[in-house]
């Protein structure tokens, strides 16, 4: 275990041990029901705090997903503390009341938590989703440029190139509609690739088909919008 890890658990038992240290020592030893409850309801509001992290989904805007999250459990923490703070410090509230509030507290915060975790994850799909359609009109081109780099042949390197420039100016947006496409085409990209380059006819055949299949994915693509 890192020495920054055990700083961070030493910096958060600070609040346990300080919160504990003043409900035993200094509201005295017996306690009623109420009181109980509010004890345990911000044990169970910083543990919840505490926790937050590990709801946070990983990914390239985690920072986008970690604030909602975190300002839902600061809020239930606060507000579950302030509530049950008033309870300790001996106002007369019953004990169904005290569960009544803690109970609902910490329902909303469930609901609050969830429904972000879900949007969390929608946008998490989206990203992976963008991710992969930019990755199509950026990559396959930059292959096949790599590719026709590597050739003797220079019409053939620039009809190599043209296809790539073909492929980068395609709708970066995919759809279900053209993926069986899609992957013809990196189908026929890999073969290409693996040619001999002086296998000139067979290139030529490759990058000609590569051409035909991405202006059908296009006017599949335009007609759908």
């Amino acid at each position: 275990m890192s020495d920054n890890k055990n700083l961070w658990i030493i910096l958060e038992s600070v609040f346990l041990v300080v919160f504990l240290i003043c409900f035993f020592v200094l509201s005295g030893i017996r306690h009623n029901a109420a009181e109980w409850i509010a004890f345990g309801s911000i044990i169970l509001a910083y543990f919840a705090l505490l926790a937050t992290p590990s709801f946070v989904r990983s990914g390239s805007v985690e920072t986008d997903y970690r604030r909602p999250l975190f300002v839902a459990g600061a809020i239930y923490f606060l507000v579950a503390f302030g509530y049950n703070l008033y309870v300790l410090f001996d106002h007369p509230v019953e004990y169904q009341t005290t569960l009544i509030v803690n109970v609902v507290l910490l329902g909303i915060y469930i609901v609050v938590l969830v429904a972000n975790m879900l949007a969390n994850d929608n946008t998490a799909h989206q990203q992976l989703r963008r991710e992969g359609e930019l990755r199509f009109v950026k990559d396959v081109p930059a292959r096949l440029r790599m590719v026709a780099g590597g050739l003797l042949d220079p019409s053939l390197s620039r009809k190599l190139r043209d296809v790539a420039d073909i492929v980068a100016l395609s709708p970066a947006r995919s759809s279900a509609s053209v993926a069986s496409i899609e992957y013809r085409i990196l189908e026929e990209l890999e073969k290409l690739e693996h040619r001999q380059i002086d296998d000139e006819g067979q290139i030529l055949l490759s990058a000609e088909l590569i051409a035909a299949l991405t202006r059908n994915r296009n006017t599949i693509l335009k007609s759908g919008n």
